[in-house]
């Protein structure tokens, strides 16, 4: 349960949940900002009909071009919506590339590529709906549907969870709060698990681009991080630290098409905040100091290596970042005056 509090005269005072005129309204708060939720997701549909004769609420894609189902629960019971949006999934991976993009032209009234960078500052993958999520919004999920969803998420590798939503009233304000029953996170990398790729392959990829040199330098992240072949953007090696990806490197180019012997490498700054001493405001400087970076979204920048002495200065910066203890980040913060 989600409590919320307000600072009252020194003194925590607990803000009374409320209740909404009607769930629908969630439905259209998120459709217009997914974000909400914290998800990354273009909306390219509403009330979707399936040939199955279903109508799934809202259908996102994330900037990797796969898709999310965003179902709410409404009246329905919880063991009975589980049900349906894994019907809606069975429909969602037959999708091919042109069927999703009719649907997101149908509902986005224009152009899905200019709609797609317009939102994520970069082009549209060739191929969409390698894997998608699905996402059960709900007020509250009783016990026994919370271990189904677990079962299916952390057992199975079906990437699924469930979203809460706190309504709460406080002096004529209506607040919202939410939250998910597991790390979302997590739960996306489950896409990844059902298009896997080798990092044989990747080094096929490599050699294909001529950026093997560049890879391999890139590559020596391994021994300070977790080393994943994913499918994402073609193909691509990822690097997580403390259960968070910090590096992504877009061997086969599908992301911003680098021309061939150029390799993208793109960081989350503000994740890499999260797990090392590191702000991410230092983290751009340094990038965009030393390299041909570009931003997305403000969450990301993207470094385009053209050599190996690039490779190698981008992997020990990685690397300082990483070993940088906090003591030394809190003793080169500016201190304030008092006089």
């Amino acid at each position: 349960m989600i409590r919320l509090y307000k600072l009252s005269k020194d003194a925590l005072v607990p803000i009374t949940p409320g209740r909404l005129p009607y769930e629908d309204m969630i439905q259209g708060w998120i459709e217009q900002r997914p974000e909400l939720l914290g998800l990354n997701l273009l909306i390219i549909g509403r009330e979707v009909v399936t040939t199955y004769g279903g109508f799934i609420d809202l259908l996102g894609i994330d900037d990797e071009g796969n898709l999310a189902i965003l179902e709410l629960k409404r009246d329905r019971t919880p063991r009975d919506i589980i049900a349906q949006v894994l019907d809606y999934a069975s429909w969602i991976v037959t999708l091919k590339t042109r069927e999703v993009r009719d649907i997101a032209v149908k509902y986005l009234k224009r152009d899905l590529e200019l709609a797609f960078r317009e939102r994520f500052g970069t082009t549209l993958p060739e191929t969409l709906n390698e894997s998608h999520t699905m996402a059960i919004i709900a007020s509250a999920f009783d016990a026994s549907s919370q271990r189904i969803v677990r079962y299916l998420s952390e057992t199975h590798d079906i990437a699924i969870n469930t979203a809460f939503f706190t309504v709460f009233e406080d002096d004529g304000q209506t607040l919202l709060a939410t939250d998910w029953l597991l790390d979302q996170s997590e739960v996306a990398e489950r896409t990844e698990a059902k298009a896997k790729v080798s990092i044989g392959e990747l080094l096929a990829l490599a050699d294909d681009r001529k950026i093997t040199k560049l890879v391999e330098i890139c590559r020596q992240l391994s021994s300070d991080t977790e080393e994943r072949p994913t499918s994402a953007f073609g193909g691509s090696f990822r690097y997580r630290l403390k259960g968070k990806m910090i590096v992504g490197v877009n061997v086969a180019g599908g992301r911003r098409s680098p021309p061939v012997g150029e390799l993208d490498v793109w960081l989350p700054v503000n994740t890499i905040q999260e797990v090392v001493a590191v702000p991410a405001d230092t983290v751009r400087e340094a990038l965009k100091r030393e390299f041909a970076t570009t931003e997305a979204l403000m969450t990301e920048c993207v470094v385009r290596l053209k050599s190996p002495e690039e490779a190698q200065k981008l992997v020990s910066l990685i690397r300082e970042w990483i070993a940088t203890p906090i003591s030394q980040v809190v003793a080169s913060a500016p201190t304030l005056s008092t006089s």
